[in-house]
């Protein structure tokens, strides 16, 4: 097998597409059973190679080729285009044709009835692609009463005649053509048993194969279908490329490395960032300079101020008057190394992940990741989720909840629920999972990889900013901030100044960003420079899990301060929830001042560095290719949102009462055990200064151990639906494993290829309930 040298970064795509087609349902003429497999299956493994897939099924001829012509007004130059069809075909007077599922039988209206494969070619060419690739599963016999086809098969009554095959056809330049058999022929019927048509069959199993010449790929197809018939079925093939060495897939496009892996012989070792970053790959293409220098500064940033606050977590403002942070410093809270960052970083790099390997916004793989941090430690430092807001927890619990239910309704093997690609299934699974009224900084904490993906699209950008905390914080006030925050992190890679980010009237001149939903009112007052004071937290800036504090705070230390180290010290020494206030401020502030510009004494302690960077190379590569489409924001509704506007219930004398909890960590000093930690808001309630706080002694699962069964009993989420259930924050202890240096290190396959992802074990429910004061929380 070849391999791939930057001298191939010439011959690469701009992106990626494919519209898969799958007809069998038809109403006049045979049914097929294959097509339906046919379609989902190639179009999932399209996407595992980066294509992006528009699928449609059992299509009637208006609707066929009205999606036809609008994917091909999608294509831009330089594009990959792959057209698939399984379904019947006709060839008629020199011409192909792609039967719709309403197709009567009557060729003398087959070219008003039936869509043109010649014509789909045509429209492809036209926007001048990388290459056209054309495969079509379409060779069968059918009868048509009383029509004039090209060949008469033997058997068959006068009043019926039949096709044999599609017509041969001559490409184009740069274009790629595959029947499933010769032309003229039909396709061999396949047993009922068999889930695909045999063409296709072995297609599945070559066509994902990293660094492989598209021609080589299809004559081992063309090899494999032969073998299996004897001869008796050929696949035709016809090429025209201009090009040499054309690949599907690449070994670095496909990003192994940001799979599930677990260390060899393992089930329970998890790989952590670190261990990733000596095994990825990097983009063959240059990246600007500049951009790179502030998607990296944002990615740093983040992780340099979670890494900063983490020993302090907790830590009121009383205390660090007393004792206040002057550098980066390990052990405190977590008892973590010096630069090892904690639960904000890590759902940053999970949302990073996504928007890389599926290169565009899908809210269900985010929920995937997070559920793998959560389940198994994926992109932890230590290599298990040690720390997690309890909103984030509940709306995990739901998602998995509604993943059970959801592959009972469409009938999805359990082990394949995190793998899902099929676009027109996803748009049925709902992915709001949180609670209205849920507004913690957990979302807002991991925001930055999204406005640095899609920051060349504004209007995207802002839009992805806000739903991609819904997904978790159900509050309007959680889209609110997400919104605002990524419009500033977008503005600054586009190089706006600090006194426009600053600018009291930025929201309004950039108003168009943010249509058709306003921001609330909570949010606007930020907006119009409310962080702007002098006194910092005696005029009232806190640093708490209030999103509306935490976006408050963060704003601030980026405005008090000049540089990017000041900044983060002065919001570690707000006080309470210190490491995510701080990597908030980090994302912009890094953006702003750049990675070149951050303290290098602290940047030779940050954990996993080079997989930061790496992976920050790929956000720019990533979203520099990324397009939008007529469907980019079809998952996301912001006018859906409005109907929330009117929805607050964490009226203002209920924000700062504080959910208060003991450390499960003796490596902290100088705190008595009934010391008490400003946590994430809950929704408001009458208080009476008392709830219930949930903590969870960590417990290694290994990657077969499913989350607990959500049931009605244990379900916090559907009691949350009251408001006047408090939220809580779940705490893993990780006393037995404090740093990553305590980890064993071997190798593993990634859960992604592994065949065995069923459920053995499940993780320890023994939870310890401690009765705390007040009610502001954390994620």
């Amino acid at each position: 097998m070849e391999t791939k040298t930057t001298t191939d970064a010439l011959r690469e795509p701009r992106r990626k597409l494919a519209l898969v087609i799958g007809i069998g349902d038809y109403e006049k003429i045979r049914k097929i059973k294959n097509p339906r497999n046919d379609a989902m299956d190639i179009s999932s493994v399209l996407t595992s190679i980066g294509f992006s897939v528009t699928i449609e099924r059992n299509l009637a001829y208006q609707n066929m080729a009205s999606i036809c012509k609008n994917f091909t007004q999608q294509i831009e130059a330089e594009d990959m285009v792959l057209f698939y069809f399984s379904g019947h075909g006709a060839g008629w007077e020199g011409q192909n044709y792609l039967l719709p599922k309403d197709f009567d039988g009557s060729n003398k209206k087959l070219n008003k009835s039936a869509v043109r494969v010649q014509s789909i070619l045509e429209d492809i060419n036209d926007r001048k692609p990388f290459v056209s690739i054309l495969i079509l599963e379409c060779s069968r016999e059918y009868r048509a009463p009383n029509g004039r086809m090209n060949k008469k098969v033997h058997g068959v009554g006068e009043s019926y005649s039949a096709l044999l095959g599609l017509q041969q056809m001559t490409p184009q330049p740069g274009t790629v053509i595959a029947f499933a058999c010769a032309s003229g022929t039909i396709a061999i019927e396949r047993e009922e048993k068999e889930r695909n048509s045999l063409f296709t069959k072995h297609l599945l199993q070559h066509i994902t194969t990293p660094n492989e010449d598209i021609q080589i790929i299809l004559c081992n197809v063309q090899k494999a279908v032969a073998d299996e018939t004897h001869s008796k079925q050929i696949p035709f093939l016809s090429t025209a490329l201009l090009k040499k060495k054309i690949y599907l897939s690449s070994q670095v496009e496909e990003k192994p490395w940001l799979d599930l892996q677990y260390h060899q012989n393992s089930t329970e070792s998890i790989k952590q960032p670190h261990e990733l970053g000596e095994i990825m790959g990097y983009p063959t293409k240059d990246i600007k300079d500049g951009i790179l220098n502030r998607i990296q500064g944002s990615m740093i940033g983040m992780a340099l101020g979670d890494a900063l606050g983490a020993h302090v977590e907790f830590r009121p403002r009383e205390f660090l008057l007393q004792n206040p942070v002057a550098d980066l410093e390990g052990g405190g809270t977590w008892g973590l190394e010096k630069g090892q960052f904690t639960d904000d970083t890590s759902m940053a790099l999970c949302l990073a992940a996504s928007l890389v390997c599926r290169r565009d916004f899908v809210p269900y793989d985010q929920l995937v990741r997070y559920k793998w941090w959560y389940k198994h430690g994926y992109m932890s430092s230590t290599g298990r989720c040690f720390d997690i807001g309890a909103a984030t927890s509940d709306s995990l619990h739901e998602f998995e909840h509604r993943q059970q239910c959801f592959a009972t309704t469409y009938k999805i093997p359990i082990e394949k629920l995190d793998f899902l690609s099929d676009a027109g299934l996803l748009t049925k699974f709902n992915v709001k999972c949180s609670s209205s009224g849920v507004a913690g900084n957990g979302a807002l904490m991991r925001l930055a990889p999204v406005p640095l993906f899609f920051y060349r699209h504004s209007v995207h950008a802002v839009e992805y900013s806000g739903f991609s905390g819904m997904i978790t914080h159900g509050d309007q006030k959680a889209y609110d901030a997400c919104r605002y925050y990524g419009a500033l992190i977008v503005a600054t890679l586009q190089g706006a100044r600090k006194e426009e980010l600053l600018d009291n009237e930025f929201y309004e001149k950039h108003s168009s960003w943010f249509k058709p939903v306003p921001l609330v009112s909570e949010i606007m007052k930020i907006a119009h420079g409310s962080y702007k004071q002098k006194g910092g937290y005696d005029a009232g800036i806190r640093g708490k899990g209030y999103i509306v504090n935490a976006l408050e705070a963060a704003l601030w230390a980026f405005w008090s301060e000049e540089n990017f180290e000041k900044g983060a010290l002065a919001a570690v020494n707000l006080g309470d929830d210190t490491d995510t206030t701080a990597a908030i401020y980090g994302q912009l502030a890094g953006a702003y001042y750049g990675y070149g510009n951050l303290p290098e004494k602290w940047l030779q302690h940050v954990y996993a560095k080079n997989f930061l960077l790496g992976l920050s190379k790929w956000i720019a590569y990533e979203g520099e290719i990324w397009q939008p489409n007529k469907r980019s924001l079809l998952t996301t509704s912001p006018a859906s949102m409005s109907s929330q506007q009117n929805t607050v219930v964490i009226p203002f004398d209920h924000q700062e009462l504080d959910a208060k909890k003991t450390p499960l960590t003796p490596k902290i000093s100088n705190v008595s055990s009934q010391q008490t930690f400003t946590r994430e808001t809950r929704r408001a309630r009458p208080s009476d200064g008392t709830e219930q706080h949930t903590v969870t002694p960590f417990t290694l699962t290994s990657r077969r151990a499913p989350m607990s069964q959500v049931t009605e009993k244990n379900r916090p989420y559907e009691n949350a639906k009251n408001d006047s259930q408090p939220q809580s924050r779940t705490t893993i202890s990780t006393a037995t494993n404090s740093t990553f240096g305590s980890n064993s290190l071997f190798t593993r396959q990634s859960v992604a290829k592994n065949n065995n992802q069923g459920s053995s074990t499940k993780p320890s429910s023994k939870n310890t309930t401690k009765k705390n004061t007040g009610s502001q929380k954390k994620p």
